[in-house]
């Protein structure tokens, strides 16, 4: 991955999803919601695309449930993910 990305809820809403690379170096999906409620995805395939999980989160963050939202996407796409931290 080159860069972390970000993606901001509209209007207000305080949803945020990040993509960042973690201390390992795997590539993280970072959910948060607000009054310190975060959820942290790891991807467990590396050979992923960047491109498609920007879309991921892009389509994502404009639901108005997030979080279930980023999960139907990444089922439908066959992207994999571990919960990492609630």
């Amino acid at each position: 991955m080159a860069l972390s990305r970000s993606f901001h809820g509209a209007a207000g809403r305080p949803d945020f999803l990040g993509l960042r690379r973690g201390p390992r170096g795997r590539t993280e999906i970072v959910y948060d919601a607000g009054e310190h409620r975060r959820t942290v995805l790891r991807l467990t395939d590396d050979a992923h695309d960047e491109t498609a999980v920007a879309a991921v989160l892009s389509h994502a963050i404009d639901q108005p449930r997030v979080f279930p939202a980023l999960l139907a996407e990444l089922r439908a796409r066959a992207i994999a993910v571990e919960v990492v931290a609630r």
